[in-house]
């Protein structure tokens, strides 16, 4: 919440405050209060209207920083994947077109209850594809007019590596998954300078870590789930470059 929303939001407690414990405010401070109180409540209207939903990033990586191979993840963790389904279901998903076809190729269809959006500069189509744009740019404008128009307030980027590399230049948000263990059939990397710390500040209360199954080579492997968000300090020069 930045100032202007702090500022908002203690006006219209006090004056619920007032109100609730019948405070002795005399009829004229009464009056100018409420109005104040109104216009506030106007202003939060308007400032949270003209909000885009946030663009978020969500990848998993190896120790080695990879997260992708020929035929899509270098490992098969299910509750790698539950998360990933929980945080992106119903909301726009945008990929590059490997990554799509990675997906059809393995499930046969898009993912479901998600509306999925292809980047693409070769004029590749194809009809499950909800949208396919020549950018980035256009990919992330399209699924904000998606997610305002069904009150979301998230996109996602889900891959792969150039498309990631480019996105979190501009993100708001990134959902990391730390898987500790390399995996040898891995091709497609990013390295730690994407996510440098001084952009990005791990959010506590929504991180967390778990010791999951990997059922392709059969073993446990830990998983820090990381929400990180874009210092404040930093969120000017990313919406200036948007």
């Amino acid at each position: 919440m930045d100032n202007f929303a702090k500022y908002v939001y203690i006006v219209v407690e006090n004056y619920l405050f007032a109100c609730k414990k019948g405070l002795a405010l005399d009829t004229r401070n009464r009056q100018t209060y409420r109005s104040e109180s109104y216009l506030s409540i106007f202003f939060i209207y308007m400032y949270l209207s003209a909000m885009k939903p946030k663009i978020a990033v969500i990848v998993a990586k190896a120790s080695d920083h990879g997260i992708g191979c020929s035929d899509g993840l270098p490992w098969h963790i299910p509750g790698e994947l539950r998360y990933f389904r929980d945080r992106t279901l119903g909301k726009p998903v945008i990929m590059g077109r490997r990554t799509f076809v990675s997906i059809i190729e393995q499930f046969k269809k898009p993912l479901p209850n998600r509306t999925n959006i292809v980047v693409s500069r070769s004029g590749f189509s194809h009809e499950a594809a909800d949208a396919v744009l020549s950018s980035l740019e256009e990919a992330i404008r399209y699924a904000q007019d998606v997610a305002e128009k069904n009150n979301l307030n998230e996109i996602f980027v889900i891959g792969g590596a150039e498309i990631f590399k480019q996105a979190l230049t501009i993100a708001d948000v990134v959902y990391l998954t730390k898987i500790h263990g390399e995996f040898k059939t891995a091709n497609s990397f990013l390295e730690e300078e994407y996510i440098p710390n001084n952009i990005w500040e791990k959010n506590e209360a929504l991180s967390k870590t778990e010791v999951l199954k990997e059922i392709e080579f059969d073993k446990d492997v830990t998983c820090e789930f990381l929400v990180l968000e874009r210092r404040e300090d930093k969120k000017q020069s990313s919406q200036t470059s948007r």
